[in-house]
């Protein structure tokens, strides 16, 4: 899992918070810096959106701190792709590869699969 979907996971609660208690619930974010600067480039992918403190608390001397929240786009992005069935899973080539007379990567025999642009025979 990434830095940017472990972020992403906590904040999927759609609560807002600071950078330092993302790192309290998840400790493998990066420490107490480090996270603000993934979370400055998921705002500016419009991933996370922020804003200040509506008051400072008094040890921070009047500093208001930042709180962050997941936008759609960030559940968008959080969302696990839909796996299709593709024709290589299949056990055939993509299409276009099956042509007569084709080289040797266009032409797919019995218990053969197409992967990775070779052939391969499949596990046993």
């Amino acid at each position: 899992m990434t830095t940017t979907e472990r972020i992403l996971e906590v904040l999927s609660d759609g609560e807002w918070w600071l950078g330092v208690d993302m790192v309290k619930a998840d400790p493998k974010l990066p420490k107490w810096g480090g996270v603000y600067s993934y979370l400055y480039h998921m705002e500016d992918r419009g991933e996370v959106e922020s804003r200040e403190e509506e008051s400072a608390p008094a040890y921070t001397h009047g500093i208001k701190r930042r709180q962050y929240r997941i936008t759609a786009k960030g559940r968008r992005a959080r969302a696990p792709k839909k796996a299709g069935r593709c024709r290589a899973r299949q056990g055939q080539p993509p299409d276009g590869a099956s042509g007569s007379g084709a080289s040797r990567r266009g032409q797919v025999r019995s218990g053969e699969l197409w992967r990775g642009g070779a052939l391969r025979r499949p596990f046993s």
